[in-house]
């Protein structure tokens, strides 16, 4: 069972902008929340006080007057009493500077009379710095009379239903009003946590689907219910690739080939299309797309370590427990005939990529590299701190590449990356030389994506800034994405 105190309907926050005219906001929200014990009118009022007093720092000192900041009230209901927590980002301080408060002295500063009433009027005062996160002030208020505090229910094992008939199911091109349906299927599967939340929007799956820049496919049963999607994800500046995406299907329907035949269509359409090569991402914390790709003829080309954020989770389909985070598994189909490209493959792991290649069927002319063609490198960096991963796509290393690359890693560590993702050119003829400068600064090789950059495949690597892989939470169906795993593992800095 779930400790009563750090289940969410025995805490109440509320977060208040650093402006002086909200604390009769702040105080008022405080004594609601008291008032669920037997305090007394005195006490009550008390609450008010030491809110006001406490925000009332906050607001004054905390922060700059410019500052545009918040900070949160917090009430923590325990068997005995409630604890106020008042947290914010502001100038640290320390209460052991606070002068004590002395009636006699007529010159002193305002904050010993301040911290005094705090300390009288509650029971018990605790001060934390949080690091980068802050610092709080709890303050505990013994009631009068216990509060029988509601307790969390037990967590339900999960009963399987029996799964809901298909029969009679449709597969086609969405229409523009069935986009609400995609989206809420893609909550029961995903709730917020699909890594685009773009596509939580119904007008946006719309509009893409409208410009051409996706194209949505979907199971639809007789009754108009959307049960399954999956897409093609269209990117203008490489016409000859397309990404498969959004894949999902309701579990209520399992068991019946239903993301199967989706696919079937998917493909169809791919061919249609003309397209050279087209991709997916499949999740490692279960194995069900990866199975559904791998009958239809997809092959793992590469690893995407720990890029979905922890709270991605998959309702009723069997994970990894909360708090990890997700890898992902590229795999990728051949489509029309492309020209044959010359790649650039570093000699160490020309015998694994050329492997990769040939399972998708791509052939490849090889070629020795060289050194850097002069002194600059085509690359973009970009940063994601809201899903804690950086990314870097090389083009071209050119001889300060080395420089580059630790100046982009420098940017990850103040943005608290936890991992970092390359795509290197192989068709760049310094690619082999880059890859020893990159393995030099601890990236490490996870696999190739055809068509990965503007100008050729991508050979894939990865940094971790302190976060380390649990590979034996990675789950991959086929022999040969798990023998692709165990050549990462022995690669990973991490595992030596």
């Amino acid at each position: 069972m779930t400790d009563a105190l750090d289940w969410p309907r025995n805490r109440l926050r509320l977060t208040l902008p650093n402006d002086l005219a909200v604390l009769p906001v702040a105080t008022a929200f405080v004594r609601a929340a008291a008032s669920r014990y037997a305090y007394d009118e005195s006490a009550l009022t008390q609450w008010e006080m030491v809110t006001e007093e406490a925000a009332a720092n906050v607001i004054q000192h905390a922060y700059a007057p410019t500052d545009r900041a918040s900070f949160d009230l917090e009430c923590h209901y325990q068997s005995d009493g409630m604890e106020l927590r008042i947290h914010d980002r502001g100038i640290p301080f320390d209460p052991a500077q606070i002068a004590a408060f002395d009636p006699a002295e007529e010159q002193q500063a305002a904050g010993g009379l301040g911290w005094l009433l705090i300390h009288e009027m509650t029971d018990r005062q605790q001060y934390d710095q949080l690091g980068a996160q802050g610092k709080e002030l709890r303050l505990f208020k013994r009631a009068p009379a216990g509060l029988a505090l509601p307790q969390a229910p037990e967590t339900a094992k999960p009963t399987e239903a029996e799964p809901k008939s298909a029969e009679g199911a449709t597969f086609r091109a969405m229409r523009s009003d069935e986009a609400i349906q995609v989206v809420r299927l893609l909550y029961e599967a995903y709730r917020y946590s699909y890594i685009n939340d773009q596509i939580y929007r119904p007008d946006y799956i719309a509009s893409m689907n409208e410009a051409g820049k996706l194209r949505s496919y979907v199971a639809v049963l007789p009754d108009g219910a959307v049960i399954a999607h999956n897409a093609l994800i269209l990117h203008e500046e490489r016409p000859a690739i397309c990404e498969v995406g959004a894949g999902v299907a309701s579990p209520a329907y399992r068991g019946q080939g239903v993301f199967d035949r989706l696919n079937e269509l998917v493909l169809r359409e791919i061919a249609a299309g003309g397209f050279m090569l087209a991709f997916a991402g499949a999740v490692t914390a279960h194995v069900a797309s990866q199975k559904a790709a791998r009958r239809a003829g997809w092959v793992e080309s590469g690893l995407m370590l720990a890029a979905q954020p922890a709270e991605v989770v998959f309702d009723k389909i069997k994970t990894n427990k909360a708090g990890e985070r997700g890898s992902i598994l590229y795999m990728v189909m051949k489509g029309a005939e492309r020209p044959t490209p010359t790649l650039y493959l570093p000699g160490r792991h020309a015998e694994f990529l050329t492997g990769i290649m040939r399972r998708i069927g791509l052939p490849f002319v090889a070629a020795a590299g060289g050194e850097p063609a002069g002194s600059d490198s085509e690359m973009s960096v970009t940063v994601r701190s809201d899903i804690g991963s950086g990314r870097i796509v090389v083009l071209h290393a050119g001889a300060q590449f080395g420089d580059d690359v630790r100046a982009a890693m420098r940017r990850f560590k103040r943005a608290k990356i936890q991992v970092g993702q390359l795509f290197l050119n192989l068709a760049d003829p310094a690619a082999p030389w880059a890859v020893r400068t990159l393995e030099g600064l601890g990236w490490f090789v996870t696999g190739m994506l055809p068509g990965g950059t503007l100008q050729g495949d991508a050979l894939l690597l990865h940094w971790l800034n302190g976060h380390v892989i649990d590979y034996d939470k990675i789950r991959i169906a086929g022999r040969e994405g798990r023998a692709m795993l165990d050549y990462v593992q022995r690669l990973d800095p991490n595992e030596s």
